[in-house]
């Protein structure tokens, strides 16, 4: 159960992008924690969690104040990628967000991804889906129309218990880049995440914004160069 603290909404009373993935992610910690495969539990074995894709669909975002629940259920896996889907409802019941993610488990010593089975001897699972698709590469269409850039430095408030910078930030910098262009009352449809490389503490990371026809737009994320993540976000008036 959670409620819409005022330092989590936007200037217009609503629940900040950011913060519904960091709801999310604390309502996955919470399970992953009862099963014993939080990160807390994987690093003494040499492995940790990092995120991979992101989609959230969003038909309207709580208020101000406003109670809601979050659900999270991992879908049966398969042993390379953990599919894990997420709701948000009002008190009432009523479907405010869905989401899925997929999750790479790390081997910390060989720095590549690792198979599920070699943690995880047992997690439970679920069929239901609360986005049923697959997500795939996300890439910037050409010829769309260059809105600005901003950079943002990684300082330790960025960090989590990988010591690298958490996922909700990157939405939070890809936020910053949009909101003169998103400037007024428009709402959130739909935002897609893909994370391509971790940055760290002090390193300096660059958010370049596209637009594109009917409110959509494209973050790309990046460090010296090189693509960090890509945001791809959807706007109604």
């Amino acid at each position: 159960n959670m409620t819409v603290r005022c330092y989590e909404q936007d200037p217009y009373g609503r629940l900040r992008p950011a913060d519904v993935f960091n709801w999310f992610q604390e309502a996955a910690c919470c399970q992953c924690r009862l099963h014993k495969a939080a990160i807390e539990d994987l690093r003494p074995k040499g492995y940790t969690w990092i995120i991979h894709r992101y989609k959230i669909v969003v038909a309207r975002m709580p208020v101000y104040g406003e109670d809601c629940r979050v659900s999270t259920w991992a879908h049966p896996r398969r042993d390379l990628l953990s599919v894990r889907d997420f709701a948000l409802e009002s008190a009432s019941g009523e479907r405010l967000v869905s989401a899925t993610s997929q999750w790479a488990l790390i081997d910390l010593k060989a720095q590549r991804p690792a198979r599920l089975s070699a943690a995880l001897a047992y997690f439970p699972a679920c069929g239901e889906r609360a986005l049923d698709e697959e997500l795939k590469p996300l890439s910037v269409p050409a010829g769309l129309a260059p809105l600005g850039e901003t950079e943002q430095k990684a300082t330790a408030w960025c960090l989590d218990q990988n010591d690298h910078v958490n996922n909700s930030v990157y939405v939070s910098w890809a936020y910053d880049g949009l909101y003169p262009h998103i400037k007024g009352t428009p709402a959130l449809r739909e935002m897609e995440v893909n994370y391509k490389r971790q940055a760290f503490h002090g390193q300096a990371v660059t958010c370049r914004t596209s637009a594109a026809p009917g409110g959509v737009y494209y973050s790309e994320l990046s460090l010296g160069g090189e693509p960090l993540a890509l945001v791809r976000s959807a706007w109604s008036a």
